[in-house]
């Protein structure tokens, strides 16, 4: 399958679009996860001081894809449907801390512009008194702004790192998909081993790799077959994967 690496921003994204024939169903997960990232995880995880549409409708419908495509699938692509499914909550869940945060800095904008700011003023002051309750007020406005503006940058920083650690997370949860996806399609590929456990007796002694040297195994032995490739037999030996010669 040939991949291609998308760069989001100054970010090194690992959504990959596969362009050959997906390994399970009609089209990967993977694939269409691949397309929804590279058109919107970027928008989703930007600063907040970015106005983005958030695609909550595109996220659902392909988890309700996802979720269906699931419950119909052989039992060998199942995993790969479950853990594409948990990619979209993550994604989901992203949306929902970004909408938060923006509510978060809003709140703190709006909080002086609707009270009075602790001016104490008489009802009928004098010239003099009425120029100092003026500059008072002002003065209460202007540290109230700058409050303002410090509670905002430190909000919208919050954000920043937060959204480099959903990114790594759905980063993760996206590549693990993957992986299942790879699997499905080795348990499908032609001379992979069969659902059930295939067992292979020895007719005569097989000298075999394993993690501390060499072992030489009995003829008699009965093994059981964890896949076949083009170097030979992959059994299961005393807990450890080995391959019989050919």
């Amino acid at each position: 399958m040939k991949t291609t690496t998308v760069v989001l921003g100054t970010w090194l994204c690992a959504f990959t679009v596969a362009t050959a024939q997906p390994p399970i169903g009609s089209r990967a997960p993977s694939v269409e996860l691949g397309e929804f990232g590279a058109a919107h995880l970027d928008k989703i995880l930007a600063p907040l001081d970015q106005q983005v549409g958030l695609p909550r409708n595109e996220i659902a419908q392909l988890r309700e894809s996802f979720t269906d495509r699931w419950s119909k699938a052989p039992a060998n692509e199942k995993p790969a449907y479950q853990a594409a499914v948990v990619v979209c909550r993550a994604i989901s869940q992203s949306m929902d801390e970004r909408e938060k945060a923006i509510s978060s800095v809003q709140s703190s904008s709006s909080v002086h512009g609707s009270v009075d700011l602790g001016a104490h003023r008489k009802d009928r002051p004098t010239w003099t008194e009425q120029r100092r309750e003026e500059g008072e007020e002002r003065n209460r406005k202007d540290e109230a702004a700058q409050k303002d503006r410090f509670l905002n940058a430190q909000l919208k920083a919050n954000w920043q790192q937060r959204a480099i650690q959903l990114r790594q997370n759905i980063d993760r949860l996206y590549a693990r998909e993957r992986e299942l996806e790879r699997q499905a399609q080795q348990l499908q590929a032609p001379g992979a081993a069969p659902p059930g456990n295939e067992t292979i007796t020895l007719s005569k002694p097989a000298q075999v790799k394993v993690k501390y040297g060499t072992a030489t195994i009995p003829a008699g032995t009965t093994l059981t077959v964890v896949s076949r490739d083009a170097n030979g037999i992959v059994v299961d030996y005393a807990g450890e994967k080995v391959t019989l010669p050919p």
